[in-house]
């Protein structure tokens, strides 16, 4: 039987009793007071069968309603777990890539990424305050490049995924003949080598580095490798679709590779010559 009609068939049996009680009272049942008593008897016996399917049933609801605040409750537990293992992961991989670096490099948090298929990046928790400045190479994992810093404010900077289409870094394939080449974005799906003279040996599984000539940016940062070349016999130039080593997929902690030359830095002295040239 539904608890709901439990309840009334509670409900409509106190109140008989009620009226039995009353009309005892009065006098109204001194004639039928053994027809009375059977009658009260009647009642009780199923009121008291109805508490006790109602009593258990009541607090069987409130046992469940513990356990799904206690499921609840671990699940979130779980998730901050969770959370914290993938960060100690991400910052025991960035501290030993940081003891065989010898450059200068900050560590920081990432706030946001991008869902704006426009710009593909992220938002960081550093900036001008901790020496970030556009064109710096920015890193995951075991120092693999990912992208540049773009955007600086005070205390936070975007960075340019390599993968988006306003990308551009220098790059070298490892293997082969040596192959210098300019590494494109596209739309934050794919990367490429374009504009590769024919005559240039590249294969799939060659590892694509950082080639050192951008201001700024070291040579031999890893990039990715080579998963297919595209080429026509006709054309003058072929394409290297490069697969990068590391997911940026909601990254977690991230480092900028800080250089005492930076794209800035060489445009204020590029000003300073200019102007010394134009003096008498």
């Amino acid at each position: 039987m539904r608890p709901e009609k439990i309840q009334r068939v509670a409900a409509v049996a106190v109140i008989m009793a009620t009226i039995l009680v009353a009309l005892k009272l009065l006098g109204v049942l001194s004639a039928l007071s053994d027809a009375g008593v059977f009658l009260l008897h009647g009642i009780a016996a199923p009121m008291h069968r109805i508490s006790s399917i109602v009593q258990p049933e009541a607090n069987d609801n409130g046992n469940c309603n513990e356990i799904a605040v206690e499921i609840e409750t671990l699940k979130l537990e779980n998730s901050r777990l969770r959370s914290l293992v993938s960060e100690n992961a991400a910052l025991k991989t960035a501290l030993d890539f940081r003891d065989r670096e010898s450059g200068h490099l900050v560590m920081t948090r990432v706030l946001s990424q991008s869902v704006d298929p426009t710009f593909s990046g992220l938002i960081i928790d550093g900036g001008h305050d901790i020496g970030l400045a556009p064109g710096q190479p920015v890193l995951i994992g075991d120092g693999i490049i990912v992208g540049k810093i773009q955007d600086v404010w005070r205390k936070s900077a975007s960075v340019l995924f390599l993968n988006d289409s306003l990308s551009r870094l220098a790059v070298a394939v490892q293997g082969g003949s040596g192959t210098l080449g300019v590494l494109e974005g596209d739309r934050g799906i794919s990367l490429a080598i374009t504009l590769i003279p024919q005559a240039e040996r590249i294969a799939p599984g060659d590892i694509v580095v950082t080639s050192g000539l951008e201001p700024g940016i070291r040579a031999g940062l890893i990039v990715g490798t080579v998963e297919r070349v595209q080429k026509d016999s006709q054309e003058p130039f072929q394409t290297a679709i490069v697969k990068p080593f590391e997911s940026t997929a909601r990254p977690i902690l991230v480092q900028t590779l800080i250089s005492d030359v930076t794209p800035n830095s060489i445009d204020e002295d590029q000003k300073l010559d200019s102007l010394s040239d134009e003096r008498p």
